[in-house]
């Protein structure tokens, strides 16, 4: 039963998170549709038409116009700014995607706040997937966060429980011992 609360609970936000790279998509916002979209396929390869949708936000993220450097610091600052309105609001899928895309129109400005912030988000976003009993989905975020700060002790500690927790679930009901442990 809990192997199959976990599927449907994966199931479920894999098709929120596909609705809103879709909506995203519509908008314009194509740096949030991409980030949705990969996230979709890294939970659920081959889910729907994903591929085919984050090639289409992908190219369509490519043919915007370049702005000037000024343009893009300026550009940059509001989206800092949106980011942290989207922490403050715990959008954390959001957040990651607009510090992202900070992150790729202007790869030095404020780096050192946007990868503490974009580390923040992504630790945001696995411990809201825990509350959501997304296990799986936690997981990746964690590791996402290890990737830019490998010496968090507490990431650390959240990605082995994470890991044991997934372990036991894959032996339940076949080696109990291995469960236990």
């Amino acid at each position: 039963n809990g192997l199959r609360d976990r599927e449907r609970v994966k199931l479920t936000a894999v098709a929120e998170h596909y609705s809103r790279g879709v909506s995203s998509f519509e908008k314009g916002d194509y740096a949030l549709a991409v980030a949705e979209f990969e996230y979709v396929q890294s939970i659920r390869p081959g889910y729907l038409d994903t591929s085919a949708q984050l090639q289409r936000a992908r190219e369509a993220m490519l043919a915007q116009p370049t702005p000037t450097s000024q343009a893009r610091e300026d550009i940059a600052a509001g989206l800092l700014s949106r980011a942290q309105d989207e922490m403050e609001a715990e959008s954390w899928s959001k957040a990651i995607a607009t510090l992202r895309e900070v992150q790729s129109l202007v790869p030095d400005y404020k780096a050192e706040q946007v990868r503490a912030l974009l580390f923040q988000s992504m630790y945001g976003a696995g411990a809201q997937a825990l509350e959501a009993h997304d296990v799986t989905a936690a997981l990746e975020w964690f590791k996402q966060a290890l990737a830019l700060n490998p010496e968090s002790v507490d990431i650390r500690r959240q990605i082995t429980l994470a890991s044991l927790y997934l372990q036991a679930m894959d032996a339940w009901g076949l080696d109990w011992p291995t469960v236990v442990s």
